[in-house]
């Protein structure tokens, strides 16, 4: 057992250089320190098919899938892009959405959509088109919305219903999308139409645009209900640069109200340069932002002054951190060799 400024690390290799110092906690982060069946991944995804209130943890490897649990090995023949986890409109379960394409050891693959529930792994949806790359995926109010490009710099998004798509908004390097409210699209774009010219973030409502705040291209966008009174509110990653190494940011913004008029800083990571990946755990005024930047995994929460952050890890920028609802509480998995597996509520391991 290590212990690293305040926070207990156990096992697995874990030293006091790769772990990160706290700018605040009110979790206690525990290294599991046994790893069952899944050892390494190059992505992860959780989902909880039967309805127990804990998640089977899914593993992609080159292509295959592993399931945790079932110890069953799946070729989805690409490589990972996205995935989303929730529940379709008339069913009662949640299931996983994993979307594979083009990528190194998969250079022809088409674009494919594959769901995991109780019944197994299945394939939803497959498509070609000039680069094969899903960019998003999300399910919304109980229906699959998908993002991906349609040319070599453009996106489109909309919906896929029994396994047919429908374009909602197509954009420049619009690689985040997400519907809002009467018919509205939230637009994060990656890069402008120039040369080297920076992203943005609009919301497109009856075939207008209307800027948002943003401080350049977007790489993450999410959408829940945060405070549980019923309204959504927009998490985006804002801080893109060309030159990501060394101008890039990494800040995260909330944004809120129906026409997304009140936006706010709610964190900013200094020793990263990008917002990769925002999950909300939980629902209402208790959710938790498990974040994965560039080079770390970080958990928020909020207190009396907004919102705190508990590191949970380093992060070498391939892959993805997931959290995983197990009998002691959240816990956050994080892609690699080995994957890594941390407590998030402070349980023995």
């Amino acid at each position: 057992k290590t212990v690293v400024a305040g926070l207990t690390l156990w096992g697995l290799g874990c030293t006091p250089e790769a772990a990160v110092s706290p700018i605040a906690s009110v979790t206690s982060i525990v290294e599991a320190k046994t790893l069952p069946a899944i050892d390494a991944a190059d992505a992860l995804m959780a989902v909880d098919t039967d309805g127990d209130g804990l998640d089977t943890l899914l593993a992609l490897r080159k292509g295959t899938l592993h399931i945790d649990e079932h110890n069953k090995d799946v070729d989805l023949g690409g490589t990972y892009q996205a995935h989303a986890r929730g529940v379709l409109h008339g069913t009662d379960n949640e299931i996983a959405l994993i979307a594979t394409g083009s990528g190194i050891g998969f250079s022809k693959a088409p674009m494919r959509l594959w769901k995991v529930d109780a019944t197994g792994t299945s394939l939803i949806w497959e498509h070609e088109s000039a680069r094969n790359r899903m960019t998003d995926v999300a399910i919304v109010d109980g229906q699959i919305w998908i993002s991906w490009f349609s040319g070599p710099k453009t996106v489109t998004a909309g919906w896929l219903v029994d396994g047919s798509f429908t374009s909602v908004h197509e954009d420049h390097m619009a690689m985040h999308q997400r519907p809002w409210d009467s018919g509205g699209v939230i637009v994060g774009r990656l890069y402008g139409e120039e040369p080297k010219s920076h992203g943005d973030l609009a919301l497109w409502q009856d075939s207008k645009r209307r800027p948002l705040p943003s401080l350049r291209g977007v790489r993450a966008l999410e959408v829940g209900d945060l405070d549980g009174e019923g309204t959504p509110e927009a998490l985006v990653g804002d801080g893109w640069h060309h030159a990501y190494g060394a101008q890039g940011d990494a800040r995260l913004q909330l944004l809120s109200g129906v026409h997304l008029d009140t936006s706010r800083t709610i964190a900013f990571f200094d020793d990263d340069y990008s917002v990769e990946q925002i999950e909300l755990l939980g629902s209402g005024p208790a959710t938790r932002l498990l974040i994965t930047t560039s080079s770390h995994v970080t958990v928020l929460e909020r207190d009396a002054l907004g919102w705190r952050q508990t590191p949970v890890s380093s992060f070498d920028g391939r892959g993805n951190a997931v959290g995983v609802r197990t009998e002691t509480g959240w816990m956050a998995a994080v892609s690699g060799d080995p994957v890594r597996r941390f407590h998030l509520d402070g349980a023995a391991p």
